[in-house]
């Protein structure tokens, strides 16, 4: 069930501007035995796009839409989704350190982005741990 503590996320990051990517390095320590398979994703957000939003919402007045709204934790693409963590069963006390790797857009702000990385179980997609890192 999700109250159970199964592993910790410890998390590192740095950008590889050469290749223009960020280096995620991540190291899942379980706490507790696992009997299923599990997943990780690493997905970028960035924060502060300030854009045009319409505009439903009385409180900001009659104005059809909004020039200079501040959009929050926006999903970024080139996510790696679902990638398999481990395909069996994990004992307590073991660590996996994995490196995932993502390729900047251009048109990001990266001083505004942070890597969110989660493990979820494969047979019923929830989620057992998660963290971030601003990058």
């Amino acid at each position: 069930s999700s109250s159970t503590h199964y592993l910790n996320i410890s998390l590192g990051a740095k950008t590889d501007e050469q290749q223009g990517r960020f280096v995620i390095s991540t190291k899942f320590d379980f706490v507790k035995d696992v009997s299923f398979p599990t997943l990780v994703s690493v997905v970028i957000v960035e924060d502060s796009i300030v854009g045009v939003q319409l505009n439903s919402n009385s409180t900001y007045g009659a104005t059809p839409e909004i020039d200079d709204y501040v959009f929050r934790h926006v999903l970024r693409t080139n996510g790696r989704i679902d990638l398999s963590l481990k395909s069996g069963n994990v004992s307590s006390g073991e660590t996996i350190s994995k490196n995932y790797y993502i390729n900047i857009d251009s048109s990001w702000n990266k001083q505004h982005c942070k890597a969110i990385v989660f493990v979820t179980n494969a047979n019923t997609k929830e989620v057992i741990q998660v963290n971030e890192i601003d990058l």
